[in-house]
């Protein structure tokens, strides 16, 4: 029978309380397939911006995702769930980043020149921002380099990017140039650093003779 979910569930969760309740009517029980349903309808929640609850207003104690791994086994169909959040923030579900976030309790790390590369849904979604959250795949200028995200520290400080040697016509796997642990501390810093040069540059050329 059709369940809504529990009182003041969020659209995403009576989406995924369906798929879990009605999981099965039609066929033979298939664990598999509930894990696939699972993991792409939280894909299609997220991409199709629906809201999540982030666990921070009082109508909702605790975020989605954590509802997610209490109340339908995440851990069974999540996999790499860092999908899920560059998804959100390709996208711009801004909803579901911040119930992302307060589950990992980290901060978003904007970064200027966002660049989520075409390897991910919702394409016409995925041009290069000017300023915007940084994901697991995505890149962004550092240091003079072009740098992959490619993980965020456990307790949330810091990501982890790098930069890679251009590949030889003999090379098949990149080869890490250089890595990089980053801090929203280290992004700001260098915003602010960046801006001074820009400013210092442009008094120069209004000063010259």
């Amino acid at each position: 029978m059709f369940s809504q979910g529990k009182p003041g569930d969020s659209a995403a969760m009576r989406l995924m309380d369906l798929v879990w309740s009605e999981n099965a009517q039609a066929t033979a029980f298939s664990w598999e397939r509930l894990n696939h349903a699972m993991a792409s309808a939280l894909h299609l929640a997220i991409c199709n911006g629906m809201e999540f609850a982030a666990g921070t207003e009082p109508s909702s104690a605790i975020s989605d995702f954590q509802t997610l791994c209490n109340r339908y086994r995440m851990g069974r169909w999540g996999g790499e769930v860092e999908r899920f959040y560059a998804a959100a923030c390709i996208t711009g579900n801004l909803s579901a980043c911040h119930a992302f976030e307060a589950w990992k309790k980290r901060p978003p790390f904007i970064v200027d020149g966002a660049d989520p590369g075409s390897r991910h849904d919702a394409l016409h979604m995925s041009s290069t921002r000017q300023r915007g959250r940084a994901a697991v795949g995505f890149r962004f200028p550092w240091k003079g380099e072009t740098v992959h995200v490619t993980s965020f520290a456990r307790e949330g400080a810091h990501l982890v990017a790098c930069s890679y040697h251009q590949r030889g016509p003999t090379d098949y796997t990149d080869r890490i140039l250089h890595r990089y642990k980053i801090t929203p501390a280290d992004i700001l810093a260098d915003r602010k650093q960046r801006k001074a040069a820009v400013a210092m540059i442009a008094e120069a050329e209004r000063t010259e003779p």
